[in-house]
């Protein structure tokens, strides 16, 4: 498990590191999806970069579902609230 540990936590450096490149040569001072996208894609050899920025882009996009239903949830929360005063 350590060895695992160590090997994700190198690549996230590498990715991270290349990213910051990215974002610099581009001249902005934050790192965008786009940068992150490009960043594997450059660390990252031919299939095994297309599977992870599919996982990534799958990952997304749940999380995206996640925040609108909670965020609906919470505003029918409110509502109750609101309306039982």
């Amino acid at each position: 498990m350590v060895i695992m540990n160590s090997f994700i936590n190198d690549m996230s450096e590498k990715i991270f590191l290349e990213a910051s490149k990215l974002a610099r040569i581009s001249k902005k001072s934050t790192i965008s999806r786009r940068e992150i996208e490009y960043a594997v894609k450059l660390v990252l050899p031919g299939k095994l970069a297309k599977h992870a920025l599919g996982c990534g882009t799958k990952r997304q996009r749940s999380l995206q579902v996640f925040r609108f239903i909670m965020l609906s949830f919470m505003y029918m929360v409110v509502v109750i609230i609101l309306e039982s005063n």
